[in-house]
């Protein structure tokens, strides 16, 4: 058995394959089509691949794809792997393909120039890719009612990364950049398009020293906060306030927050998050950590 890449008709293949278990509220063809645009989002061209297990006849065991994203460790800047769509059909579960593809892959990343740590985001919880090596970080959600504010934020419709506290020694954080926060503006484009809904008229917001990105998750009606940054909590108050007001204005349900981006003092009702559990696996000896988990990361 062995790794290597899918070819663009497989990809599409394989996006059949998968429909079922990803393509909430899309037909398959709509979810093909979806795939296919976000493969083709400058982001995603420049950084993913995807990945095929096989066996000696070539029939496909497990696949997966890996995102490219920078990271840095201390002061030593790098380039870490998001991991995600790990998929085996049902046939062949339970006999160790996914683990075997993911160590496999594991290694290759490990020996590539620069390579920091392999993260991905869990639907089945830990145990699967404990297996591996990855370790869990505990995850919570805030979620606020859409509801009608008058504020005085100010939007645009561009995005950008948000400063970012550097990280210590032994700690690895990834660095979320604009071609990324723009790739989950796409998944935005493609659904509204889809399932003709309007687009979000703005993807960023600003009130003092403080900011947020963000998009519609239409197949959920969620408004989600990719990155956020807040000077004090004041300022916090008044983007989330806008935020929500945003949400309800475009027919949107709650706003979605990452508990990663709120202040510590920031008093709201956190709940542990059901599904995209963050998990990493670092390739250096040392590492204590992985902070600053923003939803932009998300894969």
């Amino acid at each position: 058995m062995h790794l290597r890449e899918a070819t663009e008709a497989e990809k599409i293949a394989r996006d059949r394959d998968t429909a079922e278990a990803w393509g909430e509220r899309l037909t398959v063809d709509q979810f093909v089509e979806r795939e296919v645009r976000l493969r083709s989002h400058r982001w995603a061209k420049a950084n993913m691949q995807t990945w095929f297990w096989v066996d000696e006849r070539d029939t496909v065991l497990s696949s997966c794809e890996a995102f490219e994203i920078p990271s840095e460790i201390g002061r030593v800047q790098g380039r870490s792997w998001g991991i995600a769509s790990v998929f085996t059909v049902p046939a062949l579960r339970k006999r160790g393909h996914s683990t075997a593809m993911l160590q496999a892959l594991n290694a290759h990343l490990k020996s590539l120039s620069s390579a920091q740590s392999v993260v991905l985001f869990s639907d089945v919880g830990a145990p699967l890719y404990e297996r591996s090596g990855y370790r869990a970080v505990s995850a919570h959600d805030v979620t606020l009612p859409a509801r009608a504010f008058s504020t005085g934020v100010e939007f645009f419709n561009v995005v950008k990364p948000l400063p970012s506290a550097p990280s210590t020694a032994g700690v690895l954080q990834l660095l979320v950049t604009a071609d990324q926060l723009d790739w989950h503006v796409e998944r935005e484009r493609a659904y509204a398009q889809l399932m003709n809904r309007p687009e979000l008229p703005f993807h960023s917001v600003q009130f003092g020293e403080s900011g947020a990105t963000f998009a519609a998750m239409m197949k959920t009606d969620e408004l989600v906060v990719l990155e956020m940054h807040a000077a004090n909590e004041a300022e916090q108050r008044e983007l989330l306030k806008a935020l929500q007001n945003l949400a309800l204005t475009h027919g949107l349900k709650l706003v979605r927050i990452w508990a990663d981006s709120l202040l510590p003092q920031t008093q709201e009702t956190r709940e542990a998050r059901d599904g995209s559990l963050p998990m990493y696996l670092p390739f250096r000896d040392g590492v204590t950590s992985w902070v600053n988990i923003h939803r932009g990361l998300w894969l």
